[in-house]
């Protein structure tokens, strides 16, 4: 069994979207990475799968941040990614 981290849902880009995270699936903390130019800002949600959402946080150019998830039942949870250029979400597995 494979799983796909990107949801179908949203638009594949035509080119690489400057954001990392790891690891997937999650215990204690997960790493977001935003990786744009300084002066560009992002948003990040994290959604339940019916579309809950139960943090955000921002990120600008540059800025990595480790984002608890201790306080998450297990599930799976989607994480929105949003800047002026793009939308997209990924498939983030709570263990």
């Amino acid at each position: 069994m494979t799983f796909s981290s990107e949801l179908s849902a949203f638009e594949n880009l035509p080119y690489p979207v400057p954001f990392a995270y790891y690891p997937n699936p999650v215990t204690r903390h997960l790493q977001v990475k935003w990786t744009a130019d300084n002066r560009e800002r992002c948003t990040l949600k994290l959604t339940t799968m019916t579309g809950v959402q139960v943090k955000q946080i921002f990120l600008d150019g540059g800025q990595e941040y480790s984002w608890p998830m201790d306080d998450l039942p297990e599930g799976i949870y989607v994480l929105i990614l949003t800047s002026h250029a793009v939308q997209k979400g990924y498939k983030i597995i709570k263990i």
